[in-house]
C-alpha cells in the first residue's frame, strides 16, 4: 500500500471511530489487512484473515489490459458480455461464484457468534458481491460498486446484519436497513 492508501485508512480510522468494533476480519491480501490493521485505530482487536474474502480470479485475464483481454480472447470478452455474473474466467471463476465464497465467509462469521460489530476488510467485487447476496434490496445501489476504496462497516447482532456507515476515503454515509440473514 502506498501512502495515499494509508492516509485513505487513516481518514476511514477516525470516520469509524465511534463504533465499538469487537472483531475484525480482512481478506488475506496485505494491503487489505493493513487498512484494517490502520482503520482499527488504537482498539486492540487482532486481524483476522479470510481468503474467502479475496476480490474475483480473473484467471487468465489477471494482469493484461482490457485492449489485451479483447485481442486474445475475444469469444471470452463475448460471452462475459452476455452473461456478466456467470461467465467463468478462462482459469479463474465467476463473479457469481465469488459472491458466493464472499457472502459463505460472512455467513460464518454470524453463525460463530464471535463479536457483534465486526470490521470486514474486503476489495470491491467482493464487497459487491456480499451486498448482492446479504443486502437483495440494496442491488440497485451498488450496482455501481467497483472501488476497493468503498468499505462497508457492518453490525452484526445473532443472524441479523446491518451496515452500519459506508465509508470511502471521502466521507461516511448513513446508515442503511437490516436485513436477517439466512
Amino acid at each position: 500500500m502506498n501512502e495515499i492508501g494509508r492516509e485513505q485508512a487513516r481518514l476511514l480510522a477516525g470516520a469509524l471511530r465511534d463504533i465499538p468494533f469487537d472483531r475484525a476480519v480482512s481478506s488475506d491480501s496485505i494491503r487489505a489487512v493493513e487498512t484494517i490493521k490502520i482503520a482499527l485505530g488504537d482498539r486492540p482487536i487482532e486481524v483476522e484473515t479470510d481468503p474467502n474474502l479475496r476480490e474475483f480470479n480473473a484467471g487468465a485475464f489477471e494482469g493484461l489490459t482490457w485492449d489485451e483481454i479483447r485481442a486474445q480472447y475475444p469469444d471470452a470478452v463475448t460471452r462475459m458480455n452476455s452473461d456478466w455474473f456467470g461467465f467463468v474466467f478462462p482459469g479463474g471463476e465467476s463473479r457469481g461464484q465469488m459472491a458466493e465464497r464472499a457472502a459463505a465467509a460472512v455467513q460464518r462469521l454470524l453463525d460463530d457468534g464471535r463479536g457483534s460489530h465486526i470490521l470486514i476488510g474486503a476489495h470491491g467485487m467482493s464487497v459487491r458481491g456480499i451486498l448482492h447476496h446479504h443486502f437483495p434490496a440494496g442491488r440497485r445501489a451498488s450496482h455501481g460498486l467497483y472501488s476497493g476504496s468503498r468499505t462497508p462497516a457492518s453490525r452484526f447482532s445473532g443472524r441479523s446484519a446491518r451496515i452500519s456507515r459506508w465509508c470511502n476515503s471521502r466521507r461516511c454515509g448513513a446508515p442503511s436497513g437490516r436485513r436477517r440473514l439466512t
